[in-house]
């Protein structure tokens, strides 16, 4: 999308970084890797670079550090929320008296905070080191003018329709959820 090897480096490497560290934790404190953890890394990889994704199109064609400081800020505070609020939820996860789920809640939690912090600390250190490109290839371009803007002004044109879909969805997902078994 963005045309830059930086583009892909970034992410995981700040992803990955984080993700290291969790680990790295989870060995020092004795923690094995259960079935139900062997879902930890791929998740804080994707978490991270999801964040990331955030920091690379603010910063995108940006190379005054004042115009990189004021872009990433621009986008701190929804990575942050975001960040916060899928840690609650993991934090949460903590709640059940399976010992290996409540590890999974715990590391889990750490670990979002700990690539949310690597976004917001290692990607705009590294893109202040190597700027991305202005533009990006013909995707970036597809997603940005012919997709994003059409799409949400179709939407938000036919907001009563999109809301009702849901709502139609909704229901029928309430029936198959109610036919859910739990089994260990």
């Amino acid at each position: 999308v963005f045309r830059s090897a930086v583009a892909l480096l970034v992410p995981a490497l700040t992803a990955g970084l984080g993700t290291w560290v969790i680990l790295g934790l989870m060995g020092a404190l004795g923690e094995p890797i259960t079935l139900t953890g062997m879902i930890l890394p791929s998740a804080l990889l994707a978490l991270g670079s999801a964040y990331v994704m955030h920091v690379l199109v603010a910063a995108r064609g940006l190379r005054e550090p004042a115009r990189l400081v004021a872009a990433v800020a621009d986008v701190a505070s929804p990575i942050a929320l975001s960040g916060l609020t899928t840690a609650v939820g993991f934090f949460a996860i903590m709640t059940i008296r399976i010992d290996a789920i409540r590890a999974l809640g715990g590391y889990g939690g750490v670990g979002v905070l700990v690539v949310m912090a690597a976004a917001l600390t290692v990607a705009p250190a590294l893109l202040a080191l190597v700027p991305l490109p202005e533009s990006g290839g013909a995707l970036d371009r597809g997603i940005r003018q012919r997709v994003g803007r059409p799409l949400l002004a179709a939407l938000v044109a036919r907001r009563r329709a999109v809301i009702l879909g849901w709502v139609a969805l909704l229901a029928v997902s309430g029936a198959g959820i109610a036919r859910i078994e739990v089994e260990t």
